[in-house]
């Protein structure tokens, strides 16, 4: 709810205690109350169920079926659009600000590594990451995130591979919309399953980008991450 609300900068289940801590006293500050710290009173807690509920049902989101995904949601009302790619599908917006990618390919036809180079990378080699390549693994599904810009885009992307299979989520939106768009993009993280089961999350950090001493490395990215499908029109 912290994240519809646009309280919380992140994806639900990879933000830290206190940064969901800050997230709900500066909720708790917005409804103007005395209130502040300590858990939610009643009240608070249900202005701030309606203020989420208001938002997802403003943007239509809802659940899609898409073979390329578990489990995928999207907000309808800015994605009226699909068409298919090559290794799966796009759903995007009228006005080309704002699009989802989800793909599906054999591990034969190519290697997380070489996805995580070229979308680090960006089809130019001009994008440049915000932050840390995340890796992440359960034992039996491993995959990465990062977070880029190039130009005037913000590129997104998570890639998991399960047995010989790889399935990714990508999305890309315009700066010009970042308050409201980063959003979405949390919320589309937050409610993406790439395989039948959730992954369980186990966070390091490879620090491409940066020091690798740095706490973020170890902990968290220091924006939340995706990236888009490349060379795949």
């Amino acid at each position: 709810m912290l994240m519809w609300t646009g309280h919380v900068d992140g994806e639900v289940g990879r933000i830290t205690k206190a940064d969901f801590e800050k997230a709900a006293r500066r909720f708790q500050a917005s409804l103007g109350s005395d209130g502040v710290g300590g858990k939610l009173s009643d009240s608070q807690r249900k202005a701030l169920d309606t203020r989420s509920r208001n938002a997802r049902s403003h943007w239509q989101y809802r659940k899609v079926q898409d073979p390329q995904a578990a489990e995928l949601w999207l907000p309808t009302k800015l994605l009226p659009t699909s068409n298919s790619l090559k290794y799966g599908r796009r759903y995007e917006a009228d006005g080309d600000d704002f699009s989802v990618d989800v793909a599906q390919l054999n591990a034969s036809d190519g290697s997380l590594g070489l996805l995580k180079d070229r979308h680090a990378r960006g089809p130019s080699g001009a994008r440049k990451l915000e932050g840390p390549v995340i890796e992440r693994s359960d034992g039996t599904v491993i995959g990465f995130e990062l977070s880029a810009i190039e130009g005037n885009e913000r590129i997104s992307v998570r890639a998991f591979q399960k047995d010989n299979l790889i399935r990714l989520l990508a999305i890309t939106y315009s700066l010009e919309r970042d308050k409201e768009y980063r959003i979405l993009r949390n919320a589309i993280g937050s409610s993406y399953v790439p395989f039948g089961a959730q992954v369980k999350e186990s966070r390091s950090a490879s620090c491409e980008a940066g020091d690798a001493g740095r706490d973020d490395c170890s902990d968290k990215p220091s924006r939340n991450a995706w990236n888009r499908i490349v060379g795949d029109q």
